[in-house]
């Protein structure tokens, strides 16, 4: 990579922010390379804006705007940003940016390389809930995503100059419609397995029910208004179950109805398990 904008949305982060900020800088300097860090504030009510600019680096720009939702701020981000690989992660601490360069290893290849959380560090409820979501979007929309919603996405900027950055979802649900559409105009995915922490201090937005039902509202208003964006009709929710976590599968092609190739999803391997102790974020 040449430069990178690392994006981080946030909402009521305080606790967090300042940290999240300094390991994205940290990610910027070790590579050496061209590198901004944008916040996007959602209408926090705390001090998160404040605390992000507190580093008083240069290229650390903070963008506030109303509270409009998850995927408002993370396309807010994306249309601020203006390095060649955008990397989209959230400010609440709980992924080492330092798995950066496992993501990196694969972006020469792949327009996309995404994370999937090897073991998910929430609540039980959490990740049930996030099992359903994931089981219902990869089964409808033949995905085969094995986290949709893991927040570690590097991206070359080309798909989002593919895809625009008019007409897409506010709230939680733009994590799967981005690669959704993406997959649709043929970008390439590869899966790597990342590290998943507790989340040190502040409590999940993605927990509450209002913007757990939102992003189902939105799910449903994607497949009825934009059924040209997906790559076939809903497709039974049974049928697909077993397909849908593979451990060890190499390229996974899907075709268009006129049977022209669509896409590839890669899955990576999970690296051996390390005995050492795990590193702790500055």
């Amino acid at each position: 990579m040449r430069s990178l904008s690392i994006v981080l949305p946030a909402r009521n982060e305080a606790s967090n922010i300042a940290r999240a900020v300094g390991a994205a800088l940290d990610e910027i300097d070790r590579r050496s390379i061209l590198g901004e860090v944008i916040v996007v504030d959602d209408g926090s009510v705390d001090s998160t804006r404040e605390r992000a600019a507190l580093s008083g680096d240069r290229r650390v720009r903070v963008c506030s705007q109303a509270a409009r939702g998850y995927g408002a701020a993370l396309l807010r981000g994306v249309r601020e940003s203006r390095c060649e690989h955008l990397f989209l992660t959230d400010a609440d601490l709980q992924f080492d940016l330092r798995e950066l360069s496992r993501l990196e290893e694969h972006c020469a290849d792949y327009e996309i390389v995404v994370g999937y959380r090897a073991a998910r560090a929430d609540p039980v409820y959490r990740r049930v809930n996030g099992w359903v979501w994931n089981v219902v979007v990869n089964a409808t929309l033949q995905l085969q995503v094995r986290d949709v919603d893991c927040a570690f996405k590097l991206f070359r900027r080309e798909v989002f100059e593919a895809l625009g950055d008019t007409g897409w979802s506010d709230g939680a649900f733009a994590s799967s419609e981005i690669l959704a559409r993406a997959l649709q105009a043929g970008f390439r995915i590869q899966q790597v397995p990342v590290t998943h922490l507790p989340r040190p201090a502040g409590r999940a937005s993605g927990a509450d029910p209002r913007v757990i039902g939102r992003a189902w509202v939105d799910f449903g208003r994607f497949l009825s208004r934009s059924p040209h964006q997906v790559a076939v009709t809903p497709a039974p929710l049974i049928s697909r179950l077993t397909a849908l976590w593979p451990q060890e599968r190499s390229t996974i092609g899907r075709v268009r109805r006129d049977s022209t190739t669509l896409a590839t999803i890669n899955v990576a391997k999970p690296p051996m398990p390390s005995t050492a102790a795990p590193p702790v974020l500055a």
